[in-house]
Formats: C-alpha cells, sequence, structure tokens
C-alpha cells in the first residue's frame, strides 16, 4: 500500500493585553491510501480533517487560568476495492465536533502547585474501524470493521498536586474519563482463514486512575536520585464489566548516581531500574488474565569532550535477566508470543551549533 500524508498547523500568537494571552490556530491533515498488495485489509480511501480553534490564557497573582474551544471536521471516502473474500462496499461519511476546555493552575508557595482541569473531546472512527475485511497480519487475527461507528465523545477531569522542595519532589494526578461510544475491537468466537476473528463495538465507558512520582535527592548525597513512577488506570463499560486492553499497574523505581567530571568525560551517570506490571485480573469476558511480571534495567552514559565539542554517549539494556513474559496490551499475546527479551542499546548524540 502507498499512504501519503500532508499535514498543516498554522498558529498566530496576538500581543499580550492586560496579562491576556490569546492564541488562533488552524490544523489539518489530508490522505490518500492506496493499495498495492494482493490481500486488502482496508480500502483505497481520502481522509481528509481540519480543526480550528483558539487558546485564551489569563495571569493575576497566584492564578493562570488556560481555556480553548476548537471545532473539527473530518471525512473519509473509499472506493470499491476487492478484497480476499468479498467487495469491501464504499463508504463516504463527515464527522465534526466542538469542544472546550477550562483549567486552573494555583502556586500556593514556592513548594506547593495545584491544578484542575475539565475538557470535552471527541474522536471519529478512523479508516480501519470503518472498513477493516481481512487478516491483519501485525496482530494474527481477522478484523471486520463497522461503517455505523459513531464519534466517541468524553469529559475528562484531572486533578494535580504537586510539591517542590530541596531534597524531595512529589506529584500525584488523579483522573476521571467518561467516553460516549467508546470503539473497540471485541474477540467472536469464530476463526476466520486460521485466525480469530475481532469486530469492532462500542459502548459508553468510564476510565479513572491517577499517576504518581516521588524524586528523593538526599542532602547529604546531591549526586543521587532515587525516583518511583506508579500508574493505574481502570476502564469499565457502562453495564458495570471491564474494558479489554486495559494495562495492568505499573510501578517504576530508578536509582541514577551521578559521578564527578574525570578529565575530558563530563556529566557521567549510572542509572538502574526495575520495572514491576502487576498481574491484571480485571478483564473483559473474551480476555486472559495477565501474571505479574518484573524486569530489571540499566544504563551508564557521559558527554566526551574533544576540544569544544561534546558527545553523548550511552549505553542502555533493558530486561537485563531476559525475562518471559506477556504484556496485557500484546497483540501477539493470545499466540503464545512473548514481548521482547534482552535489549542492548548505543547511542551517540552530536550537539551543535551555527554561527552568525
Amino acid at each position: 500500500m502507498n499512504l501519503n500524508t500532508y499535514n498543516y498547523d498554522v498558529k498566530w500568537f496576538l500581543p499580550s493585553v492586560k496579562k491576556i494571552d490569546i492564541v488562533f490556530g488552524v490544523q489539518g491533515k489530508n490522505q490518500r491510501n492506496t493499495n498495492r498488495g494482493h490481500e486488502i485489509l482496508i480500502p483505497d480511501a481520502d481522509i481528509a480533517q481540519y480543526g480550528i480553534f483558539s487558546l485564551f490564557k489569563y495571569k493575576v497573582n497566584k492564578f493562570n487560568f488556560l481555556s480553548g474551544v476548537r471545532y473539527d471536521i473530518k471525512s473519509i471516502t473509499t472506493y470499491e476495492t476487492e478484497a480476499e473474500h468479498e467487495e469491501i462496499e464504499p463508504i463516504d461519511v463527515s464527522f465534526g465536533a466542538v469542544n472546550g476546555s477550562f483549567g486552573i493552575t494555583c502556586q500556593l508557595d514556592s513548594t506547593w502547585l495545584i491544578r484542575t482541569n475539565v475538557a470535552t473531546g471527541f474522536r471519529a472512527p478512523n479508516l480501519a474501524e470503518l472498513t477493516s475485511n481481512g487478516v491483519h497480519h501485525g496482530a494474527l487475527r481477522y478484523e471486520l470493521g463497522n461503517a455505523d461507528l459513531t464519534t466517541e465523545n468524553n469529559i475528562e477531569l484531572d486533578l494535580g498536586i504537586e510539591m517542590n522542595s530541596e531534597h524531595v519532589s512529589v506529584v500525584v494526578s488523579p483522573f476521571y474519563n467518561y467516553i460516549n461510544n467508546f470503539i473497540y475491537l471485541q474477540p467472536q468466537d469464530s476463526i476466520v482463514d486460521g485466525v480469530q476473528l475481532f469486530s469492532y463495538i462500542q459502548t459508553d465507558a468510564n476510565l479513572y486512575g491517577f499517576e504518581t512520582t516521588i524524586d528523593i535527592h538526599p542532602h547529604a548525597m546531591h549526586w543521587l536520585h532515587f525516583e518511583t513512577q506508579y500508574a493505574m488506570v481502570i476502564g469499565k463499560k457502562a453495564d458495570g464489566t471491564y474494558l479489554p486492553r486495559i494495562p495492568g499497574k505499573n510501578l517504576l523505581n530508578t536509582l541514577k548516581a551521578e559521578i564527578k567530571d574525570v578529565k575530558f568525560i563530563k556529566n557521567p551517570f549510572v542509572s538502574v531500574g526495575v520495572n514491576t506490571i502487576f498481574a491484571q485480573n480485571n478483564i473483559d469476558v473474551a480476555e486472559t488474565p495477565t501474571l505479574t511480571y518484573v524486569l530489571f534495567n540499566a544504563s551508564i552514559g557521559a558527554d566526551i569532550m574533544i576540544g569544544k565539542q561534546p558527545f553523548e554517549l550511552t549505553f542502555g539494556a533493558t530486561n537485563i535477566l531476559d525475562r518471559k513474559y506477556f504484556n496485557h496490551l500484546s497483540r501477539l499475546k493470545q499466540n503464545g508470543i512473548y514481548d521482547m527479551g534482552r535489549n542492548i542499546v548505543i547511542g551517540l548524540r552530536i550537539p551543535f551549533k551555527l554561527k552568525k
């Protein structure tokens, strides 16, 4: 297949007036999808997306207010395309919506910050969700689209509490998201072309959870950083059952030591991490649970100075113990194919500046 994509993004920043900043913008994307192979999953299509928006920011004393409004429209036109089993019927559909957001940030003092935001949003079904009809070889399943899908619409509320002191930083961010007409892939009790059939359907859904980060750098050891990150999300359908493909709770502990410079070696560091992904037993009826697994990672790096030119060199390894595991979001889990084993990465970044 050939997919040609053209994007554009134009913003106009107005001069500040009485602590009010205003931005107007236009964004868009045009795509043309053309099949070249003998197996067809989605049809030939033209896709167009347009959006116009405005952002308003106002600051007074300890408060920052940020609001925005946006209008989007998306159109999808497909053409008669011979699939392996049957012809994919052409469609010509359009979706549009107006959405907005309003947020407040309050800097209580030099240590504490509180922010909150409420927003609406929308997502139009994409080409695959509307028209798929064939084997998705990257996921080893037969996917069947649904031309009757409608737009997803949501309302989301989040809260953030941040504490930043000389030796400790803490961020806690709970959220709640209600989605009307949530689109997802539902496994079916059918086998087509030797693989399981999956079809796109919709339901109202609730997603809620929180993220938190704690960064500790002791006074006696400024060169040492210990960071803990924890994230969880729960997804439920309107009938109270669980949504499919929701990740398990994730705990990441990282210990990083910043070492003293040695001659031409600047900013050296050593980092080790332990990533624990907990069992996911809150599953859809067509899913299987996923067991807890722990991954060990490490990296070292430094800026190598050759004259005045730095070369940022890093060596990293993930899943050092070569643990066999299944990620709950893996498309290949149902086929018994494990996720990535031990992986070693060498990185080199060379920053430079152009003089006038």
